[in-house]
């Protein structure tokens, strides 16, 4: 299916997002999980209206309720803080210009965290596009490859990506979320005796519920997959067009220094060098051997390679991308704002820094 995808798009070359079967029961599939939650609280409403004198009845009733409520559907929240505008004018004048090479509106706000990755969102009822860039994977890149980073996630805004839309995000969650209550931690307990044997059984159908909530989020998540991996092509198409091509490969190599990103951290972190983690990143991407270089570009572009389990295989991305027509960029960014955009950032440093030696001594190395 991957393989037959990528030839579809290597010969239809489309930017505009098509409405397939597939996509059509998606959607039937996450409204079916909505009206199911919504049976569950008016079911839960006419419980408690009707049987006020049933203790036992009024108690289900209102259980139903709390679930039904819990499972609803919600926005996005942002966690984290947006930059300032004022404090931050060259990093969102260089979005500001490339979404409007692109033709998308203007991003609401920019998070950088101390990722080596880069994320887009939107958020709210008034669905504000909010992009998040790893400060690691900034500082390796040239103007050419930020440019083709912050198109590609400006472009999943544009080509409809059903795993950030909403109706189906919030279906994954309350399918997840009834997942996780419903399925027992064990079948038996020896701890409660005889109530163990009773408690065997109602395990056992809880178990099976379960089971087949699994089986329809597996569902689910195939039902979407072909579009989601359509929606990572096209945003390298929307990257290639604005920076160009060649930038979106070198991107999508540099993507897969991750295991350079951790070396360095470990390193920092044994030598007692707090204060140079930035530095000392940039400078491991400076020295690395070309050849070095060039097997960690052959190692990404094997077969199953890939970034996480929602993207396409490299190799497939590096084809589609190669099989494009070469065009002038949409958005150049100049030197005096690339400066400037790094100059701004260097103030995060610090706390950047902070938060990746905090997280990696306590979840990584206690391990």
């Amino acid at each position: 299916m991957g393989s037959d995808l990528l030839q579809t798009l290597i010969i239809k070359g489309s930017l505009h997002t098509t409405y397939s079967w597939m996509r059509l029961f998606t959607y039937l599939a996450a409204s079916v999980v909505h009206l199911f939650s919504l049976f569950l609280f008016v079911s839960g409403i006419l419980l408690v209206v009707f049987n006020v004198q049933n203790i036992i009845i009024l108690i289900f009733g209102c259980i139903l309720l709390v679930f039904a409520w819990v499972t609803r559907p919600r926005f996005h929240k942002l966690n984290e803080k947006t930059l300032a505008r004022e404090a931050f004018p060259a990093l969102y004048r260089a979005m500001d210009d490339i979404a409007k090479a692109m033709g998308s509106d203007r991003v609401e706000g920019v998070v950088i965290n101390e990722k080596f990755n880069a994320s887009y969102r939107e958020i709210g009822l008034g669905r504000k596009k909010i992009i998040t860039l790893g400060l690691p994977l900034i500082q390796i890149l040239d103007e050419k490859e930020l440019t083709a980073l912050i198109a590609h996630e400006l472009a999943h805004g544009i080509n409809g990506d059903q795993n950030r839309s909403y109706w189906v995000g919030a279906a994954f969650f309350t399918l997840t979320y009834w997942y996780s209550v419903i399925r027992p931690d064990r079948l038996w307990d020896p701890g409660y005796r005889l109530l163990a044997f009773f408690m065997f059984f109602a395990n056992l159908v809880l178990l099976a519920v379960s089971q087949f909530i699994y089986f329809l989020l597996y569902v689910l998540c195939h039902l979407f997959w072909q579009d989601s991996q359509r929606a990572e092509y096209l945003a390298d198409q929307l990257a290639a067009q604005t920076a160009s091509p060649k930038a979106t490969v070198s991107l999508l190599n540099k993507l897969h220094l991750d295991a350079m990103f951790e070396f360095t951290i470990l390193k920092v972190i044994n030598s007692k060098r707090i204060g140079h983690f930035f530095e000392d990143f940039q400078e491991q991407i400076r020295i690395l051997p070309q050849r070095e270089m060039e097997r960690l570009k052959r190692a990404s572009v094997k077969a199953g390679a890939r970034l996480d389990a929602s993207h396409p295989p490299t190799a497939n991305r590096v084809s589609f991308i190669c099989n494009l027509e070469q065009e002038e960029p949409l958005y150049r960014m100049d030197k005096e704002t690339f400066e400037q955009l790094n100059a701004e950032l260097d103030q995060l440093k610090s706390s950047m820094e902070q938060k990746l030696i905090d997280y990696y001594k306590r979840y990584v190395l206690l391990q």
